[in-house]
């Protein structure tokens, strides 16, 4: 059974992710350019749209971007590809995925240790080695 585009809660993702929390976890792992054109659109936001798209499994060309008053979207979906594409290749996600496991490991398994960000490291080099401060 196909799923309804106009059904509520089709084109959202179940889990939140406050800027403060992409801002202490996931934009120290993300690669950014350091030349050419800034964005006109935040990493935040970029990041969402691709939550978005992993999430449903929608095509690129089908997000559902906002639009402006004049009715011009804030950004082009090519560009949010373009983005997860070079997410994908230089290891980004990956990075990203080996932190968010540890953190939920951490909160999970050891809920009364307060995580700081001087307890965990992650070897950038190979992300298969962890290394925990005692």
């Amino acid at each position: 059974m196909a799923k309804n585009l106009n059904s509520p809660g089709y084109n959202t993702i179940p889990a939140t992710l406050t800027k403060e929390q992409f801002n202490q976890f996931i934009l120290p792992h993300l690669s950014v350019n350091r030349r050419g054109p800034m964005l006109k659109l935040s990493l935040y936001k970029i990041f969402t749209y691709v939550l978005l798209v992993l999430y449903t499994g929608m095509q690129w060309k089908s997000l559902p971007i906002e639009r402006d008053q004049h009715g011009i979207p804030e950004i082009h979906y090519t560009t949010i590809f373009r983005k997860f594409n070079k997410w994908s290749q230089d290891g980004s996600f990956n990075k990203i995925k080996m932190v968010l496991l540890i953190v939920v490991y951490f909160m999970e398994m050891v809920p009364q240790l307060e995580l700081k960000k001087e307890v965990i490291t992650l070897d950038t080099a190979d992300t298969n080695i962890l290394k925990v401060k005692k």
